[in-house]
């Protein structure tokens, strides 16, 4: 696991016991640990994103897949291009499809917004 290298690995925290994670809110290493500790997760929908991130990060495939699930829940026309962007920058299969869907179903009111060339300059969702 990757909590198992840092602590096998790093000189700091095989000699404090500790491991620091800057890189996310608290809220979001709180329902990690929760996570870890429970495999359940708590209100994840406003940081769903977040969770999708630190999952990924230490590789927690099942938390990644909840959160998954959960940002393809709450996907609307409005978020639709930044979660495409999330299902990309951490290989999503379930939430890049939901977001192709959406776009698909939604192609003629999409193209009459700014968002539209958002998703445009996504690669990925012309092929």
């Amino acid at each position: 696991s990757v909590f198992y290298e840092v602590f096998c690995n790093s000189k700091e925290e095989t000699q404090t016991d500790v491991v620091e994670i800057k890189d996310f809110r608290p809220e979001v290493v709180r329902e990690m640990l929760r996570y870890i500790y429970t495999e359940n997760v708590s209100n994840i929908q406003n940081i769903a994103g977040d969770v999708l991130a630190i999952a990924d990060r230490y590789k927690l495939d099942r938390l990644k897949a909840i959160s998954e699930r959960s940002l393809c829940y709450s996907l609307d026309i409005m978020n639709v291009c930044e979660r495409f962007a999330l299902s990309e920058k951490y290989s999503t299969g379930t939430l890049q499809e939901c977001c192709q869907e959406l776009i698909l179903e939604n192609a003629a009111w999409l193209a009459k917004t700014k968002e539209w060339k958002k998703i445009c300059s996504c690669t990925s969702i012309v092929t």
